[in-house]
């Protein structure tokens, strides 16, 4: 078993999905990071933001009267870079083509 698979499944997802893309996550949180051997882990304040980076949080369901919340949170990729900036090259950006001739 992996104890560092669900990072990576996560980082997976975030590679497949398109810029602005949305994922869908509900995981266990408490007040402590626990794995529980061979089943699940509970995710806390400090941990939960190293499964979720790169993603923008836009949304959380309500919280559950449970010790153990599982909300459901909704999340968008973040991108260092718009689409235009990603797909134009650095000379492209700063300067326009008649500006380039003159």
């Amino acid at each position: 078993l992996n104890p560092w698979g669900d990072i990576q499944q996560i980082g997976r997802a975030w590679c497949a999905t398109k810029p602005g893309g949305v994922m869908l996550l509900g995981v266990p949180i408490g007040p402590v990071d626990k794995v529980w051997w061979n089943a699940h882990r509970h995710y806390n304040d400090a941990s939960l933001p190293h499964l979720t980076a790169n993603w923008r949080q836009t949304w959380q369901g309500e919280d559950y009267d449970h010790p153990d919340k599982h909300p459901v949170m909704l999340f968008v990729r973040e991108d260092s870079l718009s689409p235009t900036e990603a797909t134009t090259s650095p000379t492209e950006a700063t300067t326009s083509p008649t500006e380039a001739t003159t």
